[in-house]
């Protein structure tokens, strides 16, 4: 546990350097692919072998879909995690329903007048990861995003 939060909070460090210069596309890629790794990785604590799709979800405790790519993403992170993907071939996907997800979820209405409840310390550790890697894929694909969006809204 210590080794994911440890590489996490170096993952949203050098993010977070990034945000004042303009990223090229396969920058892009990689701090999408390094997003979906903290994700899959995170989620293997909520999965068990054979579990269905729907069971993974509701593990996860995730709220019913607030925009059309959040089962695209869900389903691609439950496809990593099923099929015991390594990190390396992760990195190496198509990652880009997490980043349609992050940006639907900032552009819904829903999270245009949310106040920013996204790390509130009602969350579980998960919910508050989660929702800062879908923050960071919001801010690489949106230039000057001030919108914190929350996938777990009404906790």
């Amino acid at each position: 546990m210590k080794k994911l939060i440890g590489g996490l909070m170096v993952l949203l460090f050098a993010t977070t350097l990034s945000f004042g210069q303009t990223l090229s596309e396969t920058a892009k890629k990689n701090l999408l692919g390094a997003q979906m790794v903290s994700v899959v990785n995170v989620s293997k604590a909520f999965y068990t072998k054979g579990q269905t799709y729907n069971d993974f979800v509701r593990a996860l405790a995730i709220p019913s879909p607030t925009v059309p790519s959040q089962d695209e993403f869900l389903r691609k992170v439950y496809g990593y995690v099923s099929a015991g993907t390594a990190d390396c071939d992760i990195l190496k996907g198509d990652n880009s329903s997490l980043s349609r997800f992050a940006v639907d979820l900032a552009k819904s209405p829903k999270n245009q007048g949310t106040p920013n409840t996204v790390y509130s310390d009602k969350k579980k550790w998960w919910q508050i990861l989660i929702n800062t890697v879908i923050n960071v894929a919001a801010d690489i694909f949106i230039p000057d995003n001030d919108i914190n969006v929350d996938l777990w809204p009404d906790e």
